[in-house]
């Protein structure tokens, strides 16, 4: 669809991303939202930046559940 430079923000184009997806049958919300284990690739699995795989995950957590208490402390 001729997308190029999307990390730029004059440039990306939330609602031609959209098309797309629809368009190949991907659901973005899939991988955006789905809760994910520790027995998949995590997404930071390929880094190495001196800490490990378990540090990670724990930071993960924590900002997963500090998205959810600002969920409930705005509603």
């Amino acid at each position: 669809q001729g997308s190029r430079y999307d990390e730029w923000n004059e440039y990306f184009d939330f609602d031609r991303w959209m098309r797309v997806f629809q368009k190949v049958g991907i659901d973005p919300d899939f991988y955006a939202r789905r809760e994910i284990g520790t027995v998949e690739a995590l997404p930071w699995d390929h880094l190495d930046i001196g800490r490990s795989r378990e540090s990670l995950w724990t930071d993960y957590q924590a900002a997963l559940q500090a998205a959810r208490d600002r969920e409930v402390q705005s509603a």
